[in-house]
């Protein structure tokens, strides 16, 4: 037989087969089955496990909900009244991602009462959300949370003020409060250059917002800053509520040209010097003062002479500069050393020293022989040149001898001496 056949054969026997029922063998099983399971719950325990078992996927999909939208953490944050807070709660008990939550929420409460200096990176700032601050802040996700301070960029100026070169993430304090009370120094227009004295009598710190920097302005400390960045500064509290403006003007310019060329005017030595500023121009030459765009001042004696310029704009900012100017020869009125008393050119047939002719100054000129020391000649007018003659004896003196002449001046001009003196030859 085959084994289809067989398998046919046996199936067919196993399909007509009944057993016989037996009433004892039913409840032997019966008391086997009541043993090993027990007996079924109520209607009511079945609802509440059902009920249980609803609120526990409900609460679960809630944290895990929570958990990705968790609120975005402004480092900037007005509240009432800062108090320092701890961070960790010993009469409760929270799960591990709701203790990370609050714990970063106590952190940026934290008032700032000390400033410390750090290297500011924007990258390793926090992201504003509440569970990545926490994990910025704290090293240790499982030990007690301890009371923080926020740190600022900031590094140190002089007399210990501070630059802060970014305030991304700083704390601000709310001022709403009946006791708050913020007091800003007033402070006026300046110049480039000029020191500022900022006192900061409050209980919190100020910055002052420069064109190029942010500096902050401690609490109780007066500091001094020189402003050297023209532009507009901000004087401000640290939540911007209170703040005043003010302004660093740019200096003038301050530069000028000498023409070293010698010139007489009205018979005084005189150089021209010209500014390149059209304001206001102050001169100061060897303690002389001069005003005005372009200068001519008189130089009588040879030497050096420091030549200073101070230009002032109409904000009342000022500039100075120097320069050196050499002066080779004493002036002494233009005076020539010889005359031909028997030339047909009238000009050159007498001897006046030629500034005497161009001034407008009283003066005595005499001549004198070197041989008896005689006076020979005197005149107080410039219309009365000395013609050669010697008024003792009425007669020309001898050519080619050497007389001497003296000028004293009543009213010589500041910085000019009184007297002059030299030599005059009479020639054929």
């Amino acid at each position: 037989m085959s084994n289809d056949l067989m398998d046919k054969h046996f199936k067919k026997l196993f399909k007509q087969h009944e057993m016989p029922y037996s009433e004892k063998a039913w409840k032997e099983q019966k008391t086997r089955l009541d043993q090993t399971m027990p007996a079924s719950p109520s209607l009511l325990t079945k609802y509440m496990i059902g009920a249980a078992i609803i609120a526990s996927v409900i609460l679960a999909g809630t944290f895990l909900f929570n958990k990705e939208k968790a609120p975005v953490v402004k480092m900037e944050i007005e509240q009432e009244k800062v108090t320092p807070k701890k961070t960790t709660n010993p009469n409760s008990e929270r799960t591990g991602s709701e203790h990370h939550m609050d714990s970063s929420k106590n952190k940026i409460d934290q008032p700032v009462d000390n400033i410390t200096e750090s290297t500011y990176n924007e990258n390793k700032l926090p992201a504003n959300n509440l569970s990545d601050l926490s994990e910025y802040n704290k090293e240790d996700g499982n030990k007690e949370e301890e009371e923080t301070q926020l740190h600022m960029p900031i590094s140190p100026l002089k007399n210990d003020v501070v630059n802060n070169e970014s305030h991304q993430g700083e704390q601000t304090i709310d001022n709403n409060n009946d006791d708050y009370s913020i007091t800003l120094p007033e402070i006026e227009a300046l110049c480039q250059g000029e020191e500022l004295e900022i006192k900061n009598e409050n209980t919190e710190d100020l910055i002052l917002y420069a064109p190029n920097k942010e500096i902050i302005i401690p609490k109780k400390t007066t500091v001094q800053l020189q402003l050297d960045t023209p532009g507009e500064y901000i004087l401000s509290t640290k939540n911007g509520k209170e703040r005043k403006r003010f302004t660093v003007h740019h200096l003038p310019d301050a530069h000028f040209y000498i023409n070293h060329d010698i010139k007489f005017e009205k018979g005084l030595p005189i150089r021209e010097i010209t500014s390149d500023f059209n304001g206001e121009n102050t001169w100061v030459i060897n303690d002389r003062k001069f005003y005005g765009k372009q200068i001519k001042p008189t130089f009588f004696k040879k030497g050096d002479y420091t030549i200073q310029l101070t230009t002032t704009d109409y904000n009342g900012c000022s500039s100075s500069t120097i320069q050196k100017l050499h002066i080779e020869e004493d002036y002494n009125l233009m005076a020539v050393n010889s005359f031909i008393p028997n030339d047909i050119d009238p000009r050159n047939r007498t001897f006046m020293p030629f500034a005497l002719t161009q001034r407008d100054v009283d003066f005595n000129l005499i001549i004198i022989d070197p041989k008896t020391g005689q006076i020979i000649f005197e005149s107080s007018d410039a219309n009365n040149p000395w013609t050669g003659i010697n008024k003792e004896t009425g007669k020309q003196v001898p050519a080619g001898e050497v007389y001497l002449w003296k000028v004293h001046i009543q009213n010589p001009m500041p910085g000019e001496p009184s007297e002059y003196s030299g030599q005059i030859i009479p020639i054929q």
